[in-house]
């Protein structure tokens, strides 16, 4: 197994929740949440996980003709995140690793990625944040931990820092 140690435990970065823009929810929204890396040294990076939720979004269609007739396509286009701040939650922790081997490695990096998203999963508990939390269950659903940890093996590999 890839040894992880932990150098900097988890630390939230950013946390607001403005309940007042609540209900914007019908206009027009945005949500989005990742993970990014840093990679700091040779075995050590710091991987931050990141939600943000906004509302009264700018967005801009334009109705597009077809050659058939009665046929048309409508085209969105705008910003995301451009509106104004329902809630955003950024925290990170920065490890150290050893490898161990490709596929060990993927496994000590999946499950220490369950371990760090847990954090936001204990957050999102908060009843108020119902909506949010019902959103990250959607994204979860289509991102395993495993293709994070293959995401993380990858970037280490592009700046050769993983043999």
């Amino acid at each position: 197994m890839m040894e992880i140690t932990i150098l900097k435990p988890i630390v939230v970065n950013q946390f607001k929740f403005n309940k007042q823009y609540l209900s914007k929810l019908k206009v027009s929204s945005s949500y989005q949440s990742f993970f990014y890396y840093h990679f700091n040294s040779s075995n050590s990076f710091t991987i931050v996980f990141k939600i943000i939720y906004t509302v009264g979004d700018k967005w801009k269609d334009t109705i597009i003709p077809s050659r058939e007739p009665n046929k048309w396509s409508v085209h969105l286009s705008g910003e995301a995140g451009s509106g104004k701040i329902l809630f955003i939650y950024n925290y990170s922790c920065r490890v150290k690793f050893l490898s161990e081997g490709y596929e060990s490695d993927v496994t000590s990096l999946t499950s220490f990625v369950d371990q760090f998203y847990s954090h936001i999963q204990h957050i999102l508990q908060d009843p108020e944040l119902e909506l949010v939390q019902k959103k990250e269950r959607e994204i979860l659903a289509s991102r395993p931990s495993t293709d994070i940890a293959i995401e993380i093996i990858d970037n280490l590999r592009s700046m050769k820092m993983y043999d």
